[in-house]
């Protein structure tokens, strides 16, 4: 079954999650588990490539050119060898079959329910930003592929962590605007109770 597809902006390649169920004999003879794979399908090439395997996959979203998948996974969907079957990394994924790149993440934090989660990611593929737990709210953070830093977005005026929840953010294509939903009250000297926001990123 194939599901939680992402287009690129020429629609040139569709990132698409495959979810494999197996049959009662399969099971008997290979485990129980459901499997999920990152497929990459190329419609000028028409050929498909695997990306990442694994029992639980994040909901991919392709950079408008093409290039790069950002995903919520566990490491093992990039290396059999792993034993981390729970633990969620992003995952920022040539489409090239290159290896993947695994963004830093602040200390304490957590990617959020990755099976429902999708990260935004800039045209070209450099920056994404996604949401955390940290502490007991939901906060939002950039990660730079080119300073390889994530930088708290739904932050106070002296950079600490909103107050409340923030979620549902998303990137411009050129990479240097962020909105985001949140419920904080202090990321503004005098915040609303629920408001949509917009960061600037620093060039």
């Amino acid at each position: 079954m194939f599901e939680k597809p992402s287009l690129s902006g020429d629609g040139k390649k569709l990132a698409v999650i495959v979810h494999f169920s197996p049959s009662e004999n399969d099971r008997r003879g290979y485990g129980d588990s459901d499997s999920y794979q990152l497929l990459i399908m190329d419609r000028v090439t028409k050929k498909c490539r695997v990306l990442a395997k694994a029992g639980k996959l994040g909901r991919p979203q392709i950079s408008s050119d093409g290039t790069t998948v950002a995903i919520i996974a566990p490491t093992m969907a990039f290396d059999s060898n792993s034993k981390d079957y729970d633990k969620a990394d992003l995952f920022l994924v040539p489409t090239n079959g290159s290896a993947p790149q695994k963004a830093a993440l602040p200390e304490g934090a957590r990617l959020d329910d990755y099976p429902d989660t999708r990260p935004s990611i800039s045209d070209d593929g450099a920056r994404v930003v996604f949401s955390v737990t940290q502490g007991k709210t939901h906060q939002i953070y950039l990660y730079d592929r080119a300073t390889g830093a994530a930088t708290l977005v739904s932050a106070t005026p002296d950079q600490k962590p909103g107050n409340a929840d923030s979620a549902q953010p998303c990137i411009s294509g050129d990479g240097n605007v962020v909105a985001f939903v949140s419920q904080a009250t202090d990321l503004l000297p005098s915040g609303p109770a629920t408001g949509i926001y917009h960061y600037s990123v620093a060039s």
